[in-house]
Formats: C-alpha cells, structure tokens, sequence
C-alpha cells in the first residue's frame, strides 16, 4: 500500500519525493524544493510533511478569511472612475 502524501503548501505540485540522508530522512518538493522536517525515519518524515502541509494550508486559508474580512468592514467600495487607471498616450 502507498502511503499518501499530501500536496505542496508552497506550489501545490503533487510530485513530492524523499531524500536520504546519513541517519535521515525529508520529504521534498521536485517542483519548487520546499522540505519538510528532517526525521529518524521514512514513515516518520512523510508524518512530518505531512502535519506541515496541514498546517500551512490551514494558516494561508485563515489569512485569507481575515482579510475578507477587514476588507468587508469598509464596506463597499464605489466603482473606479471611466480612465482612472489610464496612462496618458505621447504622440
């Protein structure tokens, strides 16, 4: 039985590795070469990447919700003006 890992927090790729070190073991993003904990053993690090994912999607999404949230308390905002964001041309 393979044992699931779960997604980069950092970039979401799904082609997650291990490494071996002399007397440990990480678990390691192929994609942008994020690592989780150093462990004593395999199964211990894929624990320890994965409680990291975890614990790092929970973070970003309650970052995320809190600033909903500030952004909410102002209210709504009015629609930006016609050409506001316009840069002006040189003929």
């Amino acid at each position: 039985m393979r044992y699931q890992l779960e997604n980069c927090p950092f970039c979401g790729s799904i082609h997650i590795g291990s490494a071996g070190y002399l007397l440990s073991y990480r678990i390691q993003c192929r994609e942008c070469g994020a690592c989780g904990p150093k462990r004593k053993t395999h199964a211990m690090a894929r624990e320890g990447w994965n409680h990291q994912s975890r614990e790092l999607r929970f973070e970003k999404e309650l970052e995320s919700r809190q600033l909903l949230e500030h952004l909410n308390s102002f209210g709504s905002l009015p629609p930006p003006r016609a050409g506001a964001h316009e840069t002006p041309s040189h003929s």
